[in-house]
């Protein structure tokens, strides 16, 4: 189950394209590090925070430039980043737990007779809890991280043919 997105704006023109259209795609592939820096801003803003250690680790990597104006990056959270927690936590934020999470069941205690945690100062006790909800963060983000790339890829357009 990764933990990350790949986004990509892959080349749709032919190798033979006009030298305006060709500059604008340089262009493009020019502000490629631009895109994936505000594609991980842009997932910093809406990551949950309690410590701060998943948003903080937020990160693009694999930024690769194609042919005629493509390229692709990953973007989220790599396991590498988390060697010093337990748990490689951000996919039960990202894809739930419990009966929203994959295996769809609650979640019970393997050893003792109830769950038991700490929550605003109280103990809670409980023989099961139905889990977390995911929250679909790159659902949330890619949206917007597509109409940036749109917006750059008009600017360069527009640029190319300026200066043909």
């Amino acid at each position: 189950m990764p933990i990350f997105r790949s986004i990509s704006k892959p080349g749709a023109f032919p190798p033979r394209i006009d030298k305006s259209i060709e500059m604008g795609l340089s262009l493009i592939q020019l502000s490629a590090t631009k895109i994936a820096e505000f594609s991980v801003t842009a997932l910093k803003r809406i990551t949950p925070s309690r410590t701060g250690f998943m948003r903080s680790n937020v990160r693009y990597w694999g930024l690769r430039l194609g042919s005629r104006g493509g390229f692709c990056f990953r973007l989220g959270w790599r396991k590498k980043d988390f060697l010093s927690q337990k748990v490689f936590y951000p996919p039960y934020v990202v894809y739930g737990t419990g009966i929203y999470g994959v295996k769809k069941r609650r979640i019970f205690p393997k050893q003792a007779r109830r769950l038991v945690w700490v929550r605003e100062g109280r103990w809670i006790s409980a023989r099961s809890i139905a889990g977390q909800k995911p929250q679909k963060l790159f659902d949330k983000v890619v949206p917007n991280i597509q109409r940036f790339v749109r917006t750059i890829v008009q600017d360069a357009m527009v640029s190319g043919f300026k200066r043909s």
